[in-house]
């Protein structure tokens, strides 16, 4: 039913407890992809000694986005869930996600709420998303991402007009999709925090990124 991207590079000393979040969901029918990218540490070595047969190792050439999209192309299920390497969920997440899904047939995209934490663990704060539909897009065209990466579920059929991420602009790859997404589905949030966010700052990241995307798009789509 549920097939669990991670994209993981040098993840040896946290994927582990990541992965062990997902299997400790109570829901049974997922797979797991793991899709190494440059990684040079043993990574491929802890997640073999998990040894679950749920767990699926794949390979893809560096970077994120070609290992979403690895997992994307390898992936089963009608719902696909992000995690990162370093991020680990609560238990009930996937469940109380499945849940929403069946009460709300119309809604696509569906993340959660975070509790965003340094790498020592300790919390730094809860995030506060958007979690209606026309929140969320006003937030898109806003230049700001409305969904936790990690968090999100969405169901395939998403990948029948958006086809997947594209590596076009760096670090927002999942703020793209979501934003093309928006002629044909509908996003939501639930208000719990699900997931505990490992806050890393990454020196390449560009801001403006997002912001010159919300300006395309909404030329793109008439909105003023």
């Amino acid at each position: 039913m549920i097939s669990v991207i991670i994209p993981v590079k040098n993840g040896a000393s946290t994927i582990e407890a990541s992965i062990r979040s997902v299997l400790r969901q109570n829901v049974e029918d997922i797979e797991i992809l793991c899709i190494i990218n440059g990684t040079n540490d043993n990574t491929e070595e802890v997640i073999k000694f998990i040894d679950d047969p749920r767990i699926k190792i794949l390979h893809s050439a560096p970077g994120i986005v070609a290992a979403l999209n690895e997992g994307l192309r390898n992936s089963k299920g009608e719902f696909i869930a992000r995690q990162d390497a370093d991020d680990v969920w609560l238990p009930e997440k996937l469940k109380k996600q499945l849940d929403f899904f069946t009460q709300h047939p119309e809604v696509d995209v569906l993340g959660t709420q975070l509790n965003v934490v340094d790498v020592s663990g300790n919390l730094i704060r809860k995030t506060n998303y958007p979690t209606l539909h026309d929140d969320m897009v006003k937030s898109l065209f806003s230049g700001n991402n409305p969904i936790g990466h990690p968090s999100v579920v969405f169901r395939r059929r998403i990948l029948d007009k958006c086809a997947g991420y594209f590596d076009l602009f760096h670090l927002a790859e999942d703020f793209d999709l979501w934003i093309r997404s928006i002629p044909w589905y509908k996003l939501a949030n639930l208000n719990e925090e699900l997931v505990v966010y490992k806050h890393v700052p990454n020196p390449t990241y560009q801001p403006q990124v997002p912001q010159i995307l919300s300006s395309w798009y909404r030329i793109i789509y008439g909105v003023k």
